[in-house]
């Protein structure tokens, strides 16, 4: 399952029966002193105070054991002020903390998690995870009621040889989840994981489960190659961007040539689904 779509992502990690993936996927890049346990998922629909603030939707949005607020969210293409979103989303789950009465301020902390399947920092080319704070600037000293991540997952190029800690396992399966035709030798012996993998696997899904997927790869790849092909013209005029067109075509045909899969060449070249099947 290509894990990138709002609908495949919120079944692999946003519900309850997969809760546990959530879980091991926070502890492992936020590495708290006190490990999450368990998490309740939240009503992922936020609606300003006011008519004229938009309506926000997540992902994913949890809490903890402990009242800690998270944000999961994820962007398939480059959309701009990321930081700003991240940090519009975040008073949503600031705000509603708020009492009825008397209240002390006292806010439990609220994590953003931004997975990103596009680059976005060009000034440090090999880091794949930027925290940001609140930070006093005199001292350097952090406050933790407010944390966003943001995960640039093109970035990450680590071989399985190369993996060094359970983020790492967790970047690398859902960076090459499309091409696995089994789960890596390395995770056989681990129960989070072969789980992972199975309620991955599409052959699993219902037939109702499988066409709602099937939808959302097809509005995907739609919107992907529309704002593709406008970004293109823009940047090349018509006649490089046909040349360009033309290219893709070659290279799609040698892919699909090759033995890559369907999905793997759509998801490179950005095609149409229906001209790719008919190569």
């Amino acid at each position: 399952m290509f894990p990138f779509t709002d609908f495949a992502f919120k079944k692999l990690f946003g519900q309850e029966k997969s809760k546990q993936f959530l879980i091991d996927f926070l502890n492992a890049l936020i590495r708290f002193e006190k490990a999450i346990v368990a998490v309740r998922f939240l009503n992922t629909e936020r609606l300003g105070k006011t008519k004229e603030l938009r309506k926000s939707v997540f992902d994913i949005f949890c809490e903890d054991e402990d009242g800690n607020k998270f944000i999961i969210e994820i962007q398939r293409v480059f959309k701009p002020y990321l930081m700003d979103r991240a940090i519009y989303y975040s008073t949503f789950a600031i705000q509603e903390q708020s009492e009825r009465g008397v209240w002390d301020f006292n806010i439990k902390k609220t994590y953003t998690v931004c997975l990103l399947d596009y680059c976005f920092d060009k000034h440090h080319p090999v880091q794949v995870v930027h925290t940001f704070k609140l930070v006093d600037t005199e001292n350097n000293d952090a406050l933790e009621q407010l944390i966003i991540y943001n995960i640039e997952l093109p970035k990450f190029r680590k071989k399985e040889d190369e993996l060094e800690n359970r983020l790492d396992w967790w970047l690398y399966v859902l960076n090459n989840l499309v091409n696995f035709e089994d789960i890596p030798l390395f995770l056989n012996n681990d129960k989070v994981f072969k789980e992972f993998f199975m309620e991955a696997e599409v052959a699993n899904l219902s037939k109702q489960v499988y066409w709602d997927y099937v939808a959302s790869m097809a509005d995907e790849w739609e919107a992907n190659r529309t704002k593709a092909a406008l970004k293109q013209r823009e940047e090349e005029g018509e006649e490089k961007g046909m040349e360009k067109g033309i290219q893709l075509m070659l290279e799609a045909a040698k892919m699909k040539k090759a033995g890559e899969s369907i999905e793997k060449i759509i998801q490179q070249t950005g095609l149409d689904p229906q001209f790719v099947v008919q190569l």
